[in-house]
């Protein structure tokens, strides 16, 4: 009768006092009932299972709804209490939870090629190159029209420019229709003085006007670089115009213009995106920028300090990395570029918080550690304009 004796809690039995009875009802009636103990829905149920039963799954569960409430560092803790505890945790789950050495305890996570991408990204994570060098060759060679990634990162392991170019080459052979291989080529390029030849292959294969936006960012940070009389500015307008309801173009163009001291144009075309309606996935960031560039830092901080913690992720440490930097705090706003970029999941949220980590170094006069984030910002996010742009100027 575990659906009775489960009905004896909270009253008149504490299940905190009396953790294995109640862990041992919980489980049983779930059990009979065929139900998941994620349904539940309630963690700090899920955690007491796990603690009285000495079982690692609750945990799991647990792990699963800090996830839905964007609490990855959260769900990281539970997954690493699982473990200890004897559960096997998905790889997938780990590397969502930004728990890299989870993905790389999973013996069997690289039978496929998802799982060897993984498994080489978690290993650059934790610094082992040489692991991630075997996991993508391994991958390579038994199937080389997997990814064009698996390339990708293998270049970016070398050391040695021929053998670096052997890997990009053999991408573009596999895969010349795919843009994001076209754009990480572009990319190399461009970062290694060959701006015009990227320009050319982007425009053989797309024209000078490429229908993909992340493919017309990329030329036209490119362009901004190698054509004199076309500024990134009006660079940034034009691209604006040809893709005004792509997100992605608005928030890039946003930025090259205050990058440019365009705020005339900054504010008149973030209200006019206002106005449409368009999500540009964090307005409190953007209504900041604008109290940023009026001047007005100390309602900037109230707006960050009021809406932007109220999202999980890397955005409210960006944000006053960013406020910390135009007070010409620098070491603070490395900081909080460093929580921001080891708290994103998605590689080009890291890869923009290194963006910025970098002209927070740059400013500081560490020339040399900017260089260094703006690399590790191409590695992860290889097609990243503004990264591209910083590393090629520094040097």
């Amino acid at each position: 009768r575990a659906e009775d004796a489960l009905a004896l809690f909270p009253n008149p039995m504490d299940p905190k006092e009396r953790g294995s009875w109640f862990a041992e009802a919980f489980l049983t009636a779930y059990g009979d009932s065929g139900r998941d103990t994620a349904g539940a829905g309630d963690i700090d149920v899920l955690r007491l299972l796990s603690e009285a039963s000495g079982r690692g799954e609750p945990a799991i569960d647990a792990a699963l709804l800090r996830m839905e409430a964007g609490d990855t560092t959260g769900a990281a803790s539970f997954l690493r209490y699982s473990v200890r505890l004897g559960a096997v945790v998905d790889p997938e789950l780990a590397w969502d939870a930004g728990v890299p050495d989870l993905v790389l305890s999973d013996p069997g996570d690289d039978a496929d090629g998802d799982g060897c991408l993984r498994k080489a990204k978690a290993a650059l994570l934790l610094g082992e190159r040489d692991w991630a060098r075997e996991y993508l060759t391994e991958l390579v060679l038994s199937r080389p029209d997997y990814d064009w990634e698996a390339y990708r990162v293998l270049a970016s392991l070398e050391t040695d420019a021929v053998r670096k170019a052997f890997w990009y080459d053999t991408m573009a052979e596999r895969f010349p229709s795919d843009p994001a291989a076209v754009r990480a080529l572009a990319a190399y390029l461009a970062r290694t003085g060959r701006g015009s030849l990227a320009i050319a292959e982007l425009e053989t294969r797309y024209g000078e006007s490429p229908r993909d936006p992340r493919t017309a960012v990329l030329a036209a940070e490119i362009r901004g670089r190698i054509v004199p009389d076309e500024p990134m500015f009006a660079q940034a307008l034009r691209v604006s115009n040809e893709f005004p309801d792509d997100p992605y173009v608005q928030e890039w163009a946003l930025g090259r213009l205050a990058a440019s001291d365009r705020y005339a144009d900054v504010v008149k075309l973030y209200r006019q995106l206002q106005a449409r309606g368009m999500d540009l996935g964090r307005p409190w960031y953007f209504e900041a920028l604008l109290r940023i560039l009026d001047g007005r830092l100390e309602e900037a901080i109230e707006i960050v300090e009021r809406d932007g913690p109220a999202e999980g992720g890397p955005e409210a440490p960006f944000a006053l990395g960013v406020l910390y930097a135009r007070e010409g705090k620098y070491d603070a706003s490395v900081e909080r570029f460093r929580i921001a970029a080891s708290v994103s999941v998605n590689p080009e949220d890291k890869a923009r918080a290194l963006v910025e980590m970098g002209k927070s170094y740059a400013a500081a006069g560490d020339g040399k550690a900017a260089r260094g984030v703006w690399s590790a910002a191409l590695s992860l996010s290889p097609d990243s304009a503004e990264a591209l742009r910083l590393y090629t100027m520094q040097q």
